[in-house]
């Protein structure tokens, strides 16, 4: 009796292992790549990494990196996790002329 009812679990293995991966391991694949996803590790290189630096806020260390190095805008984004919008809004800091300081004597 037992012998048959082993059997029987075995053919229906055998026959209908695909509603196993359907109903157990679909679904924990799922939710492991929604883990990896949201902890940004598997998008690398996208500009958008866990680490956002803060570098750029720093009108030196830019000035440095993009006239005396020569490092491109997208370049200087990709390494501080932001975008290429966010760079040029600081470089145009950098160009802006400085506030007219007359008043202050």
């Amino acid at each position: 009796m037992m012998r048959l009812q082993l059997d029987v679990i075995l053919v229906f293995l055998y026959y209908y292992w695909w509603i196993i991966v359907l109903i157990i391991v679909i679904p924990l694949i799922i939710w492991f790549i929604s883990k990896l996803i949201k902890s940004k590790t598997i998008i690398v290189g996208l500009g958008k990494g866990p680490e956002r630096k803060d570098d750029y806020k720093n009108l030196e260390w830019l000035k440095y990196q993009y006239y005396d190095l020569g490092r491109s805008i997208q370049d200087i984004a990709d390494d501080q996790g932001e975008s290429m919008v966010l760079i040029r809004k600081w470089l145009d800091k950098l160009e802006s002329p400085p506030e007219d300081l007359s008043d202050i004597e």
